[in-house]
């Protein structure tokens, strides 16, 4: 009973943000004349130079990669992401259609683009972080990503971005309105990196101290992180020595120094920051393309 439950609560989120990211779209960057990137984006430039029912065309883009990622890919993303796209195309069609007499909002070509690049940011991020996609890019990404192992996915959405931005220029002439449209990309990005992973930034922590097992239990003690404890050797002294290596969030970061001052007020510290952190805790490893 718990598992459906979570199964159709789930799915109400991803309702939810594709209803934000279509409204993005059709109440506010369309109207203003500008665009996002990816599929949706391409469609909505296309919408400019000829009206079309945008939902049915992102569903007729999304249908020849969807049938290639049931075939390459995993069938539960393929499926998931069916849905995502099916919901998407029809908010899409439903906002089209019906909001066109209430429109534009605004007047503010900035406005309209920072507020569409927040709803679209967070619509997708509701989305992913509910495990389905809106296809187009993202299955295009994966496809890629599969054969050529080496190859970012920041670097791949990045390039089909630009790809789409281009398509927009040569359409609109517009030096003004591509910025803006590039304002908007950039917001929507931050935006969905900060739904789907949250204020994620950590701490990587080399401590090489002369009391570890002390240190050890009141870090575990009083401190939210795992530790792993490396045997290593001074090149100097020619000691073993043991180095506790620990990841913490930004927020329990201040904590982590009380403690090792309080401990051990001689002991190397090494601090890093790292933001791509895959396990437990933290990003999990579908997050990888």
């Amino acid at each position: 009973m718990k598992s459906k439950i979570q199964f159709i609560v789930r799915h109400l989120y991803i309702v939810f943000g594709c209803f934000l990211y279509a409204f993005g779209i059709c109440a506010l960057l369309s109207p203003a004349h500008l665009t996002t990137g990816g599929v949706t984006g391409f469609v909505n430039v296309v919408n400019m130079i000829r009206p079309v029912p945008m939902g049915l065309l992102v569903m007729c883009i999304n249908i020849p990669l969807l049938i290639l990622s049931f075939i390459v890919l995993k069938w539960k993303f393929t499926l998931s992401t069916l849905f995502g796209t099916a919901v998407e195309s029809l908010f899409l069609t439903l906002l089209q259609t019906y909001m066109t007499p209430y429109l534009p909002f605004t007047e503010n070509t900035l406005l309209a683009g920072a507020v569409g690049g927040v709803l679209i940011g967070a619509g997708l991020g509701i989305i992913m972080k509910n495990g389905s996609s809106t296809g187009g890019t993202d299955i295009v990404m994966k496809l890629l990503h599969k054969k050529w192992r080496y190859l970012s996915g920041g670097t791949l959405h990045i390039c089909i971005d630009v790809i789409v931005i281009a398509f927009f220029f040569i359409v609109k002439r517009d030096f003004d309105a591509t910025v803006f449209a590039l304002i908007t990309i950039v917001i929507s990005n931050t935006v969905y990196e900060l739904v789907l992973y949250g204020r994620n930034t950590s701490k990587t922590v080399h401590i090489i101290t002369d009391k570890p097992t002390e240190m050890t239990q009141a870090l575990l003690a009083q401190c939210e992180c795992g530790i792993t404890v490396l045997e290593a050797k001074g090149a100097y002294t020619n000691q073993p020595k043991q180095v506790l290596l620990c990841v913490v969030r930004q927020n329990m970061f201040p904590i982590l120094k009380d403690i090792i001052q309080e401990c051990d007020n001689n002991a190397f510290v090494i601090v890093s920051t790292s933001s791509e952190i895959y396990g437990k805790g933290y990003k999990d490893y579908h997050d990888v393309l």
